[in-house]
């Protein structure tokens, strides 16, 4: 089974998304701040299913939290870059 974060991974390699909405983008900050704000292994199905949003959606929300700078990977996580998020 392919686990969600290397999907995350083969979308962020395979370009540019559709442009998402700023409240799934919005949502995905909350539920990953909520987490600890870091997005592993670990945690990406609870963070996914908390979301509510459609599996598509969290990752283009995602790769846009990348392309703003929101975001960063590192390895195998995605860390949030917000004010709550250092």
């Amino acid at each position: 089974m392919i686990r969600p974060l290397a999907l995350l991974a083969l979308a962020l390699a395979a370009g540019p998304a559709l442009a998402q909405g700023k409240a799934d983008q919005d949502v995905m900050i909350r539920v990953i701040e909520a987490r600890g704000c870091v997005l592993r292994d670990n945690n990406d199905l609870t963070v996914i299913e908390q979301a509510g949003l459609p599996q598509p959606a969290v990752f283009a929300a995602i790769e846009a939290l990348v392309a703003d700078g929101r975001a960063v990977i590192r390895g195998n996580e995605l860390h949030l870059k917000t004010g709550a998020c250092k």
